[in-house]
């Protein structure tokens, strides 16, 4: 993941991030929903009742200040900083990008930047992305410890832990579990950012 800019923030803010979400945890009431948010997800009616979430940014309404501001002012303005996040794309005088065609034409942003919660016991089944113009990292703020969550992408599993970060096309099949721990009673939380793909042009 270090090839990506937007993991590199994420792995060198892991901890101030996770120390913020924790923060958070103890001082607010839960204010995840289940609204997904991610237009062109595949199979979207398939995950409703599964990921929880809580937006940072929305595709169309911009950052949450508020939330920003009284919770996660760190974990905002790294990312806010990082073009390939919150930046847009060249476009001609009519809006129409330079660089790609077809999803990114109908989107400003990427997508949203959501921490995403799966329950202990819960899975999501297989689902995928509109596009790869679009690629996804994540940061694993909290999880079961002892190999309870994974993540499987096109057939590779692979065991996440709390601080990993990863890099993701999602575009590709993909499927989420969380065993919830020896207690089963653990969730597994993740930072998601999705950011344009590094061949296009981005204009802070």
């Amino acid at each position: 993941p270090e090839e990506y800019v937007v993991c590199r923030v994420l792995q060198q803010n892991a901890d101030s991030i996770i120390k913020e979400y924790e923060l958070y945890e103890k001082l607010s009431a839960d204010r995840f929903d289940a609204n997904h948010e991610d237009h062109g997800l595949v199979s979207a009616p398939r995950l409703r009742g599964k990921w929880k979430y809580l937006h940072l940014l929305r595709e169309n309404e911009g950052w949450d200040d508020e939330l920003c501001a009284s919770y996660f002012p760190i974990t905002c303005r790294v990312l806010r900083e990082t073009a390939p996040v919150d930046g847009v794309l060249r476009t001609d005088r009519q809006g129409n990008s330079l660089d790609c065609t077809g999803f990114c034409h109908a989107m400003r942003r990427p997508g949203p930047v959501a921490f995403y919660k799966l329950e202990a016991g819960a899975s999501v089944p297989l689902h995928s992305g509109p596009t790869n113009q679009r690629l996804k990292c994540q940061l694993v703020v909290k999880a079961p410890p002892g190999g309870y969550a994974w993540l499987e992408v096109m057939g590779e599993r692979r065991v996440v832990n709390k601080g990993d970060v990863y890099g993701l096309d999602d575009s590709y099949l993909h499927q989420v579990y969380n065993g919830g721990g020896l207690n089963k009673n653990e969730t597994r939380v993740v930072l998601d950012v999705s950011f344009w793909h590094p061949g296009l042009q981005v204009i802070p």
